[in-house]
């Protein structure tokens, strides 16, 4: 009896044993899914999302979870984080919700969570798809542009488009609302898939294409999109100018610019169809622009420009390369039109440099009574026509040498003569600094001349005009 007792004691004290190791067993099993990293990873799963709905994503968190960090990770990038922002994307306690879903949402997201000892662990990975709206939904048709005005003999493409897989079609309206349905020649199918954001939705779209438009190609289109025992139905108003003789507006008459910028004249025109223009300068061709619906350009000339549709760009303008007349042609089947601009360009002074200037740029003259010296100042080019001024400047260092420059104040004088390009240094003028300067609008120039009176018994003499 005694032995029986103590082996039900001792069962007893067995049981206890293994449900303590049970338990023990439990209490590891836990700390290693909380703080055993990545090794363990939660199933994928797929969400597929309308356009225009929200998500949830429920990262699963335990008690042990103090931070979590959601990352998106699309195609074969690097997973980038998330930023909540309070306005697409919100969090709270674990569950991250986006408001609203677009194409380019698409892709794998995935709940990093931190414990409070510090490890990082996977809580959930999921792949969000955005999805169109199904094809059964309400049917819409769009048509761009909704009307459309066109030259004579011009082309142009007129898109009906719906989202899923639609029949679509293209009729003519005519007397009595009589519907014609339009040439397949004159039909561009461009039925594709869009598949930004991992979603792949299908586009219907049929193009009516004028080509060489004619009066014929006037009047109301209407475009027909059928699905689903829906139909919907869009119009499109399209008219073409009659032919008209060509004509130029606002061309100017005169043009007056300045040496080396650039400039751009156009020459606005109207007539249908489009003209060609030709531009000429004194006569001679510069370029051509074709007319209709080509538009293309051909320069004919080596000075610097630039033809684009209905103007031409002049670059580093030169008096002596870009002075002149210039002609905008304008011409159709209907006729020629043609309108000038004089173009002046104005050049700043530039007066002849003597051969005789020394590296102070300052041309030495001796000054003698008898004969007097004479200053010559040559003017080269500049227009508006220059005025020429003369300056002077007293120098004690010209009394020792000519290699000395000007440094004092400049006093302008009248040189007394017609001829202001001519000076001729007599009393109450003797030795010094004098200054031709030549000034017009765009600019000036200088000529500085040193004269200087020898010491008594010299020999040299200088020739000088």
């Amino acid at each position: 009896m005694i032995a029986h007792v103590e082996t039900r004691k001792q069962h007893k004290r067995k049981t206890l044993n293994m449900a303590s190791v049970l338990q023990a067993l439990c209490m590891l099993f836990i700390l290693a899914a909380s703080c055993g990293g990545n090794k363990q990873t939660p199933k994928q799963r797929y969400l597929f999302v309308s356009y225009g709905h929200s998500v949830q994503i429920d990262c699963s968190l335990s008690e042990s979870d103090v931070n979590v960090t959601l990352y998106l990770k699309r195609f074969s990038t690097q997973p980038t984080k998330v930023v909540i922002d309070n306005v697409k994307w919100r969090q709270r306690k674990g569950v991250f919700t986006m408001t609203v879903t677009q194409p380019l949402d698409g892709g794998e997201y995935i709940c990093k969570a931190i414990n409070i000892t510090g490890h990082e662990r996977i809580t959930k990975e999921l792949t969000v798809i955005p999805i169109a709206a199904p094809t059964n939904d309400k049917l819409k048709v769009e048509v761009k542009p909704p009307s459309l005005s066109l030259q004579y003999e011009d082309n142009a493409n007129i898109s009906c488009s719906a989202l899923g897989k639609r029949k679509l079609k293209w009729y003519k309206i005519g007397l009595g609302e009589q519907m014609t349905a339009v040439d397949k020649k004159d039909l561009i199918n461009d039925d594709h898939y869009d598949t930004d954001g991992g979603s792949r939705i299908y586009h219907s779209r049929l193009i009516l294409s004028i080509k060489d438009a004619t009066k014929k190609h006037a009047g109301r289109y209407k475009c027909v999109a059928k699905s689903n025992n829906q139909k919907r139905e869009e119009f499109v108003v399209i008219s073409v100018r009659d032919p008209k003789k060509p004509s130029i507006r606002n061309f100017p008459p005169v043009v007056i610019a300045s040496e080396g910028i650039t400039i751009t004249l156009k020459c606005k025109t109207k007539g249908s169809p489009r003209p060609k223009i030709t531009w000429y300068k004194d006569d001679e061709l510069l370029g051509i622009c074709e007319g209709g619906n080509s538009r293309k350009c051909q320069s004919f000339t080596k000075i610097k420009s630039d033809f684009k549709k209905n103007s031409i760009t002049l670059y580093q303008l030169s008096y002596t390369r870009n002075n002149g007349k210039y002609t905008c042609e304008v011409e159709n089947f209907m006729g020629k039109f043609s309108s000038s601009a004089r173009m002046t360009i104005f050049s700043k002074p530039v007066l002849s440099k003597r051969s005789d200037t020394n590296h102070n740029k300052v041309v030495p003259v001796q000054y003698t009574r008898k004969p007097a010296a004479i200053l010559q100042c040559n003017l080269i080019s500049g227009d508006p026509k220059p005025e020429i001024t003369w300056e002077f400047q007293s120098s004690n260092c010209l009394k020792n040498t000519f290699a000395c420059r000007p440094s004092g104040e400049w006093k302008k004088f009248d040189n007394g003569l017609k001829e202001k390009e001519q000076f001729v240094v007599a009393p109450p003028f003797g030795p010094g600094f004098y200054r031709c300067v030549a000034t017009n609008m765009v600019g000036r120039d200088q000529q500085i001349f040193a004269v200087r009176k020898l010491p008594n018994g010299s020999s040299r003499r200088r020739r000088f005009r």
